[in-house]
């Protein structure tokens, strides 16, 4: 009898287990290829971190003022001091030259701080996924928008160089008080340049 019912639940379930994969699999190809046509128009293109700051120097070229509807000024990751891309890997994702744009690593340890927690105290999001949702994506914490990230990195990961990358981000990243990327952050909170 028991055998019966048993294969009474594999014919009933197989199925519908099928069709459940099946559909999943259809919205995994059609985020994917939603993901790779938005990677085709915009700023992931050409990986540009978007507006610059206009800098005005007087006739000695000191720097007199500055426009800007957000404070970046981009710079190539050779002219940031090797000191502050360590201390941003460190401090934002240590296996980045290691992992493909997921760090299965970091999302396990954040899964159980944030479980031992009972809500979210802790991310699990590499550079890569940073970058990503600074180019492209809302702040909102869906996870429709987790998905889109991760597919984003993906791409991005297939697309560039981890250096490439590390600049770009180091160029977008918020460092607080409306700077915006290394060099903007360094001259607004010491008066020097990144690579000083």
């Amino acid at each position: 009898m028991r055998k019966i019912v048993r294969c009474a639940l594999v014919l009933v379930l197989a199925p519908v287990l099928l069709c459940l994969a099946a559909l999943a699999g259809w919205f995994g190809w059609r985020a994917l290829a939603e993901v790779r046509h938005e990677l085709g128009r915009g700023a992931l293109e050409r990986l540009d971190s978007g507006p610059q700051a206009t800098l005005i120097y007087d006739t000695h070229g000191k720097l007199t003022h500055s426009l800007f509807t957000e404070q970046r000024i981009d710079v190539r990751l050779a002219q940031i001091s090797p000191a502050m891309i360590d201390a941003v890997l460190a401090a934002e994702d240590q296996r980045f030259y290691e992992h493909l744009g997921l760090d299965p690593v970091r999302v396990a340890r954040a899964a159980i701080a944030n479980l031992e927690a009972g809500g979210i105290v802790e991310g699990g999001s590499t550079i890569t996924q940073q970058l990503a949702r600074n180019l492209r994506l809302s702040r909102e914490r869906t996870w429709g928008r987790k998905i889109r990230e991760v597919l984003l990195a993906a791409e991005l990961e297939a697309r560039y160089d981890k250096d490439k990358i590390l600049e770009t981000y180091l160029n977008t990243a918020y460092f607080g008080e409306g700077y915006y990327g290394v060099e903007a952050a360094s001259r607004g909170y010491f008066g020097k340049p990144a690579g000083a």
